[in-house]
């Protein structure tokens, strides 16, 4: 039986007993396009089960062939989140369909998106979220708290369905429409309450959890200078590293790892002390402004104790000394390089968006586009990048996200990308949007 088949029964068995709550939506869901703005109040098992006959009635039909890509970038809890109840607020009810947005309400959007033309689906993380340090009530999609997981807030209970065979339903019903499925995975950082760190506590960098607020290393004016002459001419050779008090406060854990009663984990060291994983932040350039990242950590992918500590040459231009095979923390590679084939076998989804691939090591990146076209040839890959370059292209990517906001508020930089335009010299497609 397929994946909306197992809804459509369960709808089914639902309808037998009256729904507890009002129920509206737009009616843009609908695809009633004569009434925008309004919404329709109408029995929510019905509701359901008439999408699902409508995405079957679309694909009976031979689609039109579509001159061009059209993505739709979706937040799954936020595309379909929907006061149903016009109470003014999003309740949480174990008795009722969620008001936040999930899969089932993502699948009944699907006629709508194809009738704006929509070719593929492109969506920010579904992964599960860590809860330590998270932002808002349910967290950010790119708080990830482990890979193989999908976050739960996107499931309906009421369906009494595991939230992977709902997602399974939701590719299904794409791809009865012709259109593609897009998953954006985050590689580089997890969740500061990561279940990685209590299983592999060596894939992680830790910090003396002496209550004192961390901050990122702060470098000299001259110093600064020296960093980035050496990184733009592609220097990545006894680059400079932080100063040693902040270096120390790195250290090694010497137990096992543990969630403590305020959510955060900790280990201690050899000396008893206790460790926790720091908070990320951005690494380049060494001087950025941003503040602490509050709810992710960075993976220690390169595992040398001369450089264990966060920084822009350990995370992302990465010490010439550092980035060698020996100090390759295998395990961890071998973990994320295995996710997207995951996805592939379990769910068939088309293809991923890999957020910052470009601060991957380059070995890295490319076993991971090999691994995943070698299940799937077609597969295809974006990735978040500040720069349309040939590089891109040559490590298999077939577009790039992220680069126009960077350039295109700037006059002389908006004539160049024109005059590239006419030229054709751009290397590789790109979009001139980011994420929602």
């Amino acid at each position: 039986m397929s994946y909306l088949d197992k809804i459509v029964n369960r709808i089914n068995e639902l309808k037998q007993q009256a729904y507890p709550h009002p129920f509206q939506v737009p009616t843009l869901w609908l695809e009633q396009f004569d009434s925008v703005g309004h919404t329709v109040e109408l029995n929510p098992f019905d509701f359901f089960e008439g999408r699902i006959a409508r995405i079957k009635q679309i694909a009976a039909k031979q689609p039109n062939a579509l001159t061009a890509d059209v993505v739709y970038n979706m937040f799954v809890r936020l595309a379909t989140a929907f006061d149903h109840r016009q109470a003014g607020s999003l309740h949480a009810d174990s008795s009722a369909f969620k008001q936040t947005g999930t899969f089932l309400k993502a699948i009944a959007l699907l006629p709508y998106l194809k009738s704006l033309g929509v070719s593929t689906v492109y969506l920010l993380p579904i992964t599960s979220i860590g809860k330590y340090g998270n932002k808002g009530d349910l967290g950010s999609p790119y708080s990830i708290q482990h890979h193989y997981k999908i976050d739960e807030n996107l499931s309906e209970p009421l369906l009494q369905m595991p939230i992977e065979e709902q997602f399974s339903a939701f590719v299904e019903a794409s791809q009865m429409l012709g259109i593609k499925v897009i998953l954006e995975f985050v590689f580089r950082t997890s969740s500061l309450d990561s279940e990685l760190a209590i299983e592999h506590p060596e894939w992680f960098y830790w910090i003396k959890d002496n209550g004192e607020t961390f901050h990122p290393p702060k470098f000299e004016d001259e110093e600064l200078i020296l960093i980035k002459e050496k990184v733009n001419a592609g220097d990545l050779t006894e680059l400079l590293p932080p100063h040693k008090s902040y270096v120390e406060l790195f250290d090694t854990p010497h137990s096992n790892p543990y969630i403590n009663d305020n959510g955060k984990i900790q280990a201690k060291a050899i000396n008893g002390e206790l460790l926790t994983v720091p908070n990320a932040f951005a690494d380049w350039p060494p001087d950025d402004k941003q503040p602490l990242w509050s709810d992710v950590t960075y993976l220690k992918l390169y595992d040398n104790p001369k450089f264990n500590y966060i920084a822009y040459n350990t995370v992302r231009m990465y010490d010439n000394e550092l980035s060698q095979e020996q100090f390759e923390n295998a395990p961890l590679w071998q973990h994320i390089i295995d996710v997207i084939p995951f996805y592939i076998n379990s769910f068939g989804i088309d293809g991923v968006m890999i957020d910052m691939g470009h601060s991957l090591p380059t070995k890295l990146r490319n076993a991971i586009v090999s691994k995943a076209r070698a299940i799937k040839q077609d597969f295809i890959f974006w990735e978040e990048n500040f720069v349309v370059s040939q590089k891109s292209k040559d490590e298999g990517y077939d577009a790039v996200l992220g680069y126009i906001p960077f350039d295109a508020h700037q006059p002389w930089k908006l004539k160049n990308i024109i005059r590239d335009f006419a030229n054709k010299a751009f290397p590789i497609e790109f979009f001139l949007t980011a994420e929602t």
